[in-house]
């Protein structure tokens, strides 16, 4: 089976659902289907700054959940669990990029089909200026339990592999993603033939 090389960037992502972390023990499986995108943070639509004054950055990686998947996704209210093959996609920012950043080491470049695990394992509270509360929560109810008014960010691990060839089907699936992605970022259509080379070479 041969691969698609992704480019160091592709640019914006599109408006696809964002997984949202909000339970702990929830799990997501999932395969890249583009180039992930390092941008500003943004805040009230202008960049939020480090004390030395440069932007904050963030990563927004395009994916396809996968069985197995229990994580929410979601734009605005419209949130729920997405099925096997929906496109969504991860905004990794502070500890989570620095653990994407880990979890990628030896797999350069990027590759479409490439699966992403992640889960959710602990919560931390926040006053309202953004510092820490306490220690670090391990159980769902301890998370139900925090005051409302109180900022609760959940975190855990990131996990990033290559495909297996069993996973064959479900990267096809990835590359038709890629594909649909892209002939609407550029336009044209895409020859089922050259699909089936880059998938199942």
């Amino acid at each position: 089976m041969t691969t698609i090389e992704l480019p160091s960037n592709t640019g914006d992502a599109p408006r696809i659902p964002v997984l949202k972390r909000r339970t702990i023990g929830e799990t997501f499986v999932g395969m890249l289907i583009d180039t992930p995108d390092q941008r500003d943070m943004l805040k009230d639509d202008k960049p939020v700054l480090k004390p030395n004054g440069r932007p904050r950055q963030e990563l927004v990686v395009p994916l396809i959940a996968l069985p197995g998947t229990t994580m929410m996704a979601g734009l605005g209210d419209d949130i729920g669990v997405p099925t096997a093959g929906d496109v969504v996609r991860a905004i990794l920012k502070g500890k989570a990029f620095s653990e994407w950043i880990d979890a990628i080491k030896g797999l350069s470049p990027h590759h479409v089909g490439d699966v992403i695990q992640m889960i959710t394992t602990h919560a931390q509270a926040y006053d309202s200026d953004g510092r820490p509360m306490g220690q670090e929560i391990r159980t769902q109810a301890e998370a139900d339990a925090v005051p409302r008014g109180r900022t609760l960010g959940f975190y855990g691990s990131i996990t990033v592999r290559r495909s297996t060839p069993d996973e064959a089907g479900w990267v096809a699936k990835a590359a038709e993603a890629y594909h649909a992605r892209n002939q609407i970022a550029v336009g044209g259509g895409v020859d089922p033939s050259e699909l089936d080379a880059l998938t199942n070479g």
